[in-house]
């Protein structure tokens, strides 16, 4: 997935409202708690990302920041997804 985005009004909009971009920094491996050492998401983040709303998206993001600090942060994807 490409970080630019082609649409004329994305770069316009409110932050708030754009589609976030995803974490992946091309280092995949995950440890033993399931937590890429790159992006720090989850595996289950990873596989379900394309499908999560931008809101969860957005919540993924927060916890790859906490799980960055030290802070054990429990996976976002809690379902299966379609």
């Amino acid at each position: 997935m490409s970080a630019f985005n082609k649409d004329p009004d994305f770069h316009d909009a409110p932050a708030a409202q754009q589609d976030p971009v995803s974490p992946c920094v091309s280092i995949c491996a995950l440890d033993g708690d399931d937590i890429c050492v790159g992006c720090f998401r989850t595996g289950r983040e990873i596989s379900y990302w394309g499908l999560l709303p931008v809101e969860e998206r957005r919540e993924v993001l927060v916890r790859c920041q906490q799980r960055m600090a030290g802070e054990p942060v429990p996976c976002m994807v809690t379902k299966e997804q379609p």
